[in-house]
């Protein structure tokens, strides 16, 4: 009996570690108002933005091997 609550017990407390992950979910205080008119904002992604990348951190494509 005690052996079954015991396991009943750790299998509840694993199980319930997802519902407290932390993560807001609806409107958050940053969020665009829709009704009031506002949008969210996208940026366009820079072209060839990977390469770019290594080679602003010193990363050479013609030396490496």
């Amino acid at each position: 009996m005690l052996r079954k609550a015991l396991v009943l017990l750790l299998c509840l407390g694993s199980l319930s570690g997802c519902m407290t992950s932390g993560v807001s979910r609806g409107y958050v205080q940053d969020d665009p108002c829709i009704r009031c008119g506002e949008d969210f904002e996208f940026y366009p992604n820079e072209t060839s933005a990977a390469i770019r990348e290594a080679e602003r951190i010193g990363f050479d494509w013609r030396t490496s091997k």
